[in-house]
């Protein structure tokens, strides 16, 4: 997301003013001071810094969609 609103399981993920996917699961991440989730959506439409929209709350929200993991593999901000 590209501010703080989390959004619930199952809510909406927008394209073009149709839903395409939905909400698995999200949380508001203190790090980086936004909320992070993940989402089904076609695999079509997965390419890395592309925006889309969540229908949170009855407003439309922006996102920026990722495909890769949100994770430290080496445990380097572990050692910080």
């Amino acid at each position: 997301m590209r501010n703080s609103r989390v959004p619930d399981e199952g809510d909406p993920v927008v394209a073009n003013g149709k839903p395409v996917g939905r909400v698995t699961s999200s949380r508001y991440s203190p790090a980086i001071k936004k909320s992070v989730g993940m989402a089904w959506v076609p695999a079509e439409m997965v390419q890395n810094g592309s925006p889309l929209q969540i229908f949170i709350d009855g407003r439309l929200e922006l996102a920026d969609l990722h495909s890769a993991a949100f994770y430290d593999p080496s445990g380097e901000r572990m050692k910080t």
